[in-house]
C-alpha cells in the first residue's frame, strides 16, 4: 500500500516506509477484514526558495536578503539538533559524503524554507494519526520504520521533520520550529530509532536527474521537441514575455 502524496509524482526525494511489526494494523480507509501489512511514502520536499536569483541583476542582494529571513540560520543548528534525533547517513560515494545543494556556496537558494519544515512537520503527525494503533503502546511498536532521502539537505531536513512530527506527543500539535527554542526540537517527540539513509548513486532510485542526468536530458529534450508541447509553449509566449518584465531571470533560464 503506497500513500503518496499531491506534488511528489514528478520528482520524488524522500522515502518513507513502514512495514507492519508482530501485531495487526488496521487504517481508518480499510474495512475489519483488511489489514495493512505495509506504506510506502513517496514525498517531495517542503516549500524551499528559488534555486536561483530571479530578480536583475542589480536587485540581487536585496532577493538574497530576503530570501534569508525564510531559512533556519546557515550554520545548521536546527539540522544538527534535528540530526540528534533522526540522524542522517549518507554514502560516501555520493558527492563525498557532501549535500548536493547547501554545500554548493549557493545560500539561500535551494533551501528549505520554515513553512517546509512545518508542512512536513503536519504531514508527519496525519500519518501517525492514520496509521497508528490506539492500544496503549507506542507508534514504532506496531511499525518497522525505514527512511531514505536524496543528497540535499532540503530533503533530508524534510524527512526529519516529518518524523519529528509522527513521533511528537500530542500537545505539540504546533510546532512552528521558526519560533522555538531550538533545544526544545529534543524535547518535542519521543525517542525512535530512525536512521535517514541516502544511499550509493548506483542505488539510488528517488531522483532520475541525479543518477541518469544524460538519459533525463535526452527524454526532457523529447517531449519539448513534440507538437504538442511546442503548440502550448507558443501559446503561452505572451504570458511569459509579460511575466519576464515581473521575473527578469526567467530570460537567462529560457535562452538556449
Amino acid at each position: 500500500m503506497a500513500f503518496i502524496p499531491a506534488r511528489s509524482l514528478r520528482n520524488c526525494h524522500p522515502l518513507l516506509q513502514l512495514q507492519k511489526n508482530a501485531r495487526r494494523c488496521m487504517s481508518s480507509s480499510t474495512s475489519s477484514k483488511e489489514e495493512v501489512m505495509g506504506v510506502w511514502i513517496f514525498h517531495r520536499h517542503g516549500d524551499r526558495t528559488p534555486g536561483r536569483a530571479l530578480v536583475a541583476d542589480s536587485y540581487i542582494e536585496k532577493e538574497s536578503s530576503f530570501w534569508r529571513t525564510k531559512i533556519p540560520p546557515i550554520d545548521r543548528t536546527h539540522y544538527d539538533l534535528l540530526s540528534k534525533k533522526f540522524p542522517s547517513k549518507t554514502d560516501p560515494n555520493n558527492n563525498g559524503g557532501k549535500f548536493l545543494d547547501a554545500d554548493s556556496g549557493k545560500e539561500p537558494y535551494g533551501f528549505l524554507t520554515w513553512k517546509g519544515m512545518q508542512q512536513l512537520y503536519e504531514i508527519g503527525q496525519q500519518i501517525s494519526q492514520r496509521y497508528d494503533i490506539k492500544d496503549g503502546k507506542s507508534f514504532e511498536d506496531h511499525w518497522h520504520i525505514q527512511a531514505f532521502s536524496t543528497n540535499y539537505l532540503r530533503t533530508v531536513k524534510s524527512v526529519q521533520c516529518l518524523l519529528d512530527g509522527m513521533f511528537s506527543s500530542p500537545s505539540q500539535h504546533e510546532s512552528q520550529y521558526e519560533h522555538r527554542n531550538p533545544e526544545s526540537y529534543n524535547k518535542s517527540s519521543r525517542d525512535c530509532d530512525v536512521e535517514i539513509i541516502v544511499r550509493d548513486p548506483k542505488e539510488e532510485t528517488l531522483n532520475a536527474f541525479d543518477t541518469s542526468p544524460i538519459l533525463m536530458k535526452g527524454l526532457v529534450k523529447d517531449i519539448i521537441e513534440t507538437p504538442n508541447f511546442i503548440n502550448h509553449d507558443t501559446k503561452a509566449a505572451s504570458l511569459a514575455a509579460r511575466l519576464c518584465n515581473y521575473i527578469p531571470a526567467l530570460i537567462k533560464l529560457r535562452s538556449p
